[in-house]
């Protein structure tokens, strides 16, 4: 494999498993100051969609406890001019529970699947791979 192909691979993974890292840290406290690193590794619509859950969450009276199982992979890229990568993940949120964060009881509906497909896109920004956008699919287990 080329040797920048690997290195962009390797970047947009780290990428990847960063927004991973800050979702988890802002949604176990929806009502906290974002993670330091928030910004760092998310832009653009995926951004706005996990301050949006953020809200949404802690409006609720609700936390998210434990932690979702990744294992991502590079479903194509592009460099160059501008750069782009696809990333689709097959993400396990069985540990990963919605609570109540009064009475730690856990919130999750009846009937959502807990291991789904998630899409991501990722691009270069101020030098780094960032995510863009993340699209879950409920509907697709994997």
């Amino acid at each position: 494999m080329d040797p920048a192909v690997e290195e962009a691979e390797a970047a947009v993974l780290d990428a990847y498993r960063s927004y991973w890292s800050v979702s988890v840290a802002a949604l176990a406290d929806p009502s906290a100051d974002l993670p330091e690193d928030f910004d760092r590794f998310v832009v653009d619509e995926a951004r706005a969609s996990l301050v949006e859950s953020v809200l949404r969450l802690d409006q609720q009276g609700l936390v998210m406890t434990g932690e979702p199982t990744i294992d991502p992979d590079v479903a194509s890229l592009e460099l160059g001019d501008a750069p782009e990568a696809h990333v689709v993940d097959c993400v396990d949120s069985t540990d990963w529970i919605p609570t109540f964060r009064e009475t730690g009881e856990p919130a999750a509906s009846d009937g959502q699947n807990a291991v789904v497909e998630v899409e991501a896109w990722a691009t270069v920004f101020d030098d780094r791979w960032v995510i863009r956008e993340v699209v879950v699919h409920r509907d697709r287990p994997c």
